[in-house]
């Protein structure tokens, strides 16, 4: 396969973004059908809305690589139980600069639905249960504070 070559536009967003002069998009991951194919960059607490009351929560927020843009992500520390969340359990298991597949997988019986997150070849053994994911987890775009991990309380 012959690789296109990038169009002027895209050169500008790739150089505007690495020099941060862009707010990374966010990775839309529900509803698609695909594995996203993602380069792990960084991960920081900030302050964020929670969806649907607008409640100020902490939450996590990742940044991945994805065609050469970079790309954010957020998702809650704590799930409805108090618990820490699920995809930032299966996210300490990997380290920053590693490539990861992410997919939006649906949960059977159910509306809802996870990400899976594994190394390329790699499957996921268990999946979060239908109370794990709610349509309120749906990470938010917002202008966030950042804020240190040890203010956390668990």
């Amino acid at each position: 396969m012959v690789e296109q070559e990038k169009t002027t536009s895209q050169q500008l967003l790739k150089k505007a973004t690495d020099e941060g002069k862009v707010s990374p998009p966010f990775l839309k991951l529900k509803g698609t059908k695909r594995k996203h194919t993602v380069k792990f960059i960084s991960d920081r607490v900030i302050k964020g809305a929670e969806y649907g009351t607008g409640k100020e929560i902490e939450q996590v927020e990742y940044t991945f690589e994805e065609d050469e843009i970079k790309k954010k992500y957020c998702v809650r520390i704590r799930d409805e139980n108090g618990e820490l969340y699920y995809f930032v359990q299966r996210m300490a298991e990997y380290q920053k600069g590693e490539i990861l597949t992410l997919e939006y997988k649906p949960i059977k019986g159910t509306f809802k639905g996870f990400i899976d997150v594994n190394r390329p070849g790699e499957e996921t053994e268990t999946s979060p249960t239908s109370t794990d994911v709610k349509e309120e987890d749906i990470p938010v775009i917002e202008e966030d504070k950042e804020i240190n991990v040890d203010e956390i309380p668990f």
